[in-house]
């Protein structure tokens, strides 16, 4: 049987009982508006659900003696988007139940302030400053910034830009990574980058502006694209700020991503995939983290005893590549401009027949220099391409027989019978999968 539960979790309700262990009560405190909390969430759940299939309710070793009755934790979810639950009645619900454990974005000072003094076990997820007291699981920071660096330098970019709200800790630590990267790469592994004229600049979305002049984000990162050397690549810290920045490069009539490619941060699909164009990111398993937390807790609430002050680091994934930063930057001129053509004569229904002969080439020596320098065909490409403008046209009301003939089809059932072997879906299937919202567009942040 478990040993009474030690100080500083006197007031924890689990007891002892002669059929094994109460139910922990364990509340989950999340911003179910981002993508990250919501991925979270579902790693926590995965984990007490692959514990039970195991006959290993949470709470329980392996050691510990298997428990049916009091069955995995007692779960209660509490969002804190905006518009959601707020930190006073959160702190009132807390005063009256006293959860047993904690997981979650704890942001708030108060709240962590509560917790702490009342010795309440929390294992933070991706907390946004150094934890007060229990353990905290977050990304590797200063990974992102070097994984993305050595994503341009492989590209072989010479200018590059760095875009995010530096006042938040993650973002300043990506973006100073980033920026280090760059430096001892272009100087250890391209001695050729400074008479090439390599530059990088930064723009802090998180500055105060001056008095008087308060640009909207899209005109201040507009008049920021502008003023770059191209092509240049931006690294985003965040998926948002991508979007924001390809909003911007559209707005300026700057080509994404001819002039400028995009990469961002989070790997979240709703913004991600359904970009124009669609936007490359560092992919991050929000997933894991939410399974690390689960177990942690797991482990703990087995000992009887509180945590110290532990910080787990997971490293992110790789950057997912989409055509927001496909780029032709170190691509032999005709390659780039068969991209170049490819790209502005979908509707014209541009095949590798045609491509041959506007750029007057032939096509042993278009294939091989594509495959060196692209890693696959011109056939690929022009199917690349065409699957992601169809993609974008079906997230907007555009009739399908409108959209065929943007595409280069004669007819939807041409533009069906193509979709359909590129992605495994008909048109009408994804859109109405990924139907566009009226009125409002909701991003996470």
């Amino acid at each position: 049987m478990m040993e009474d539960i030690k100080k500083p979790m006197a007031t924890a309700k689990l007891q002892p009982s002669d059929t094994g262990y109460s139910r922990a009560s364990v509340s989950i405190i999340l911003p179910l508006a981002q993508y990250a909390a919501r991925r979270a969430l579902t790693g926590i759940l995965k984990s007490l659900h692959s514990q039970e299939s195991a006959g290993r309710p949470f709470g329980q070793t392996d050691n510990a003696p298997p428990d049916h009755s009091g069955g995995p934790w007692q779960l209660t979810v509490h969002d804190t988007s905006p518009g959601a639950i707020t930190i006073a009645a959160l702190l009132t619900h807390f005063t009256r139940t006293r959860p047993d454990f904690v997981i979650g974005m704890i942001s708030e000072p108060r709240l962590a302030t509560f917790l702490q003094t009342r010795a309440i076990p929390v294992v933070h997820i991706l907390s946004h400053s150094d934890a007060p007291h229990g353990i905290n699981i977050q990304i590797d920071d200063d990974a992102i910034g070097k994984t993305v660096a050595e994503y341009f330098i492989g590209r072989g970019f010479f200018n590059f830009g760095v875009i995010g709200d530096l006042t938040r800790r993650p973002e300043r630590t990506c973006a100073t990574e980033f920026q280090a990267t760059l430096a001892h790469l272009s100087e250890a592994n391209r001695p050729a980058a400074k008479s090439a004229g390599r530059s990088s600049a930064l723009l802090d979305l998180g500055a105060a502006a001056p008095r008087g002049k308060r640009p909207s984000p899209i005109q201040k990162i507009g008049e920021w694209l502008a003023s770059l050397p191209k092509p240049v690549a931006i690294f985003a810290t965040t998926d948002l700020g991508a979007f924001l920045v390809a909003s911007a490069a559209y707005c300026r009539g700057i080509l994404v991503p001819d002039d400028a490619v995009i990469v961002g941060v989070g790997d979240d699909p709703s913004i991600c995939e359904f970009g124009f164009p669609p936007l490359s990111s560092v992919h991050i398993d929000y997933a894991e983290l939410g399974n690390q937390a689960a177990r942690r807790a797991t482990q703990i609430l087995a000992k009887c005893k509180s945590p110290g002050h532990e910080a787990t680091t997971l490293a992110p994934g790789p950057v997912t590549t989409r055509m927001s930063s496909d780029s032709t930057a170190s691509a032999p001129p005709h390659v780039a401009a068969a991209v170049r053509y490819i790209r502005e004569n979908l509707g014209a229904g541009v095949n590798v027949k045609t491509l041959l002969k506007a750029m007057d080439i032939n096509r042993r020596k278009l294939e091989r220099d594509f495959r060196r320098s692209l890693g696959h065909s011109p056939s690929d490409e022009i199917r690349t391409v065409r699957v992601a403008h169809i993609k974008s046209l079906l997230q907007t009301e555009l009739p399908l027989r409108s959209i065929a003939l943007s595409s280069g089809f004669s007819s939807t059932q041409y533009l069906s019978t193509f979709f359909l072997a590129a992605t495994g879906m008909t048109p009408r299937a994804f859109r109405a999968r990924n139907k566009p919202r009226h009125g409002q567009v909701v991003l996470d942040a």
